[in-house]
């Protein structure tokens, strides 16, 4: 049986990005766009603050994302699909920023059974 290799070390480095790290570049950008979008709807301190927490968490996961290509080029299909992966949760995202910091927003999906009692206006 022949081992299989993440890495194949007999191969020049990538010297081109290829349009799949470009795709990848491109769905951050959207994220960015999504940030900026929700700190024009708040814009004050706490708005810039909840912006910057998200950003340092998206800045951390994206650096990682793109060391990753550099050192290890996506020649193969398992390291490509990687980068889809990557996306389509940086995509995830981007989607749920806006809803981030909502009235009312869960960290986790409620549970299949559980019904959500509606919240009742207090008598004034």
């Amino acid at each position: 049986m022949i081992p299989l290799r993440w890495r194949v070390t007999n191969r020049v480095p990538a010297s081109r990005v290829t349009p799949l790290e470009i795709f990848f570049d491109v769905v951050f950008v959207f994220t960015l766009t999504q940030l900026s979008h929700v700190l024009q709807e708040e814009l004050s301190l706490v708005g810039f603050g909840r912006i910057l927490l998200v950003f340092g968490i998206l800045w951390w996961m994206f650096t990682g994302y793109v060391w990753l290509p550099n050192h290890v080029p996506p020649r193969r299909v398992e390291q490509k699909l990687l980068l889809v992966v990557a996306m389509f949760g940086f995509l995830l995202a981007a989607i749920a920023i806006p809803h981030a910091f909502a009235h009312g927003a869960t960290p986790l999906p409620e549970e299949a059974g559980e019904q959500r009692r509606p919240v009742r206006p207090a008598a004034s």
